[in-house]
């Protein structure tokens, strides 16, 4: 379904938008952006330090490279085939609150999750594991992919939290859509 809206123009014409397409452009901007990032950092810690290897930033922030072929704080480790069905299920998860909920903050939250699993992902299939870096006090070693995972989750909760408060939005999932279908 596309959605549409009528938009003023500076010549006091009246012109359609496209809100569906912006949506998934926002969406693939955010995906390949994090994605993005997260090989590339990836990489430089592989290239740039031993497993094990580890350097002081500022404060608690050290860089260590670190492997991980389970999920979050280690668990599931050896259990490979499995993370990549819950990863492949996460990810069509994603799609489709993207598909739902028509917001543009829901496209970006879905892009940075997507983005993140998708590095994570790769990484997986090609190495067997994830290369993590960095690391906090109190808290296990992660990368950049769990960054933007976590993100893109706090994102779609604030999103949530203001349809919640302000009532639903115009091109929410369950909000009005108006315009016509597309198909």
């Amino acid at each position: 379904m596309i959605i549409e809206s009528a938009v003023s123009t500076d010549r006091g014409q009246v012109e359609q938008v496209d809100h569906g397409r912006f949506r998934w452009v926002a969406f693939g901007l955010a995906a390949a952006v994090a994605l993005a990032l997260d090989l590339v950092t990836k990489r430089l810690i592989q290239v740039t330090f031993d497993v094990g290897e580890y350097r002081h930033i500022v404060g608690g922030l050290r860089l260590q490279h670190a492997i991980n072929d389970g999920v979050a704080f280690g668990l599931l480790s050896g259990r490979r085939s499995f993370i990549l069905v819950a990863a492949g299920l996460a990810f069509l998860a994603i799609l489709a609150y993207v598909f739902v909920d028509r917001r543009p903050i829901a496209a970006v939250a879905g892009g940075l999750m997507a983005g993140g699993s998708l590095g994570n992902l790769a990484e997986r299939v090609v190495n067997g594991h994830v290369t993590d870096f960095l690391d906090v006090p109190y808290w296990p070693t992660f990368n950049v992919a769990d960054t933007f995972i976590a993100i893109g989750v706090a994102l779609m909760a604030f999103g949530l939290l203001l349809e919640l408060r302000s009532g639903p939005a115009s091109g929410s999932a369950s909000g009005s859509v108006s315009g016509s279908s597309g198909r």
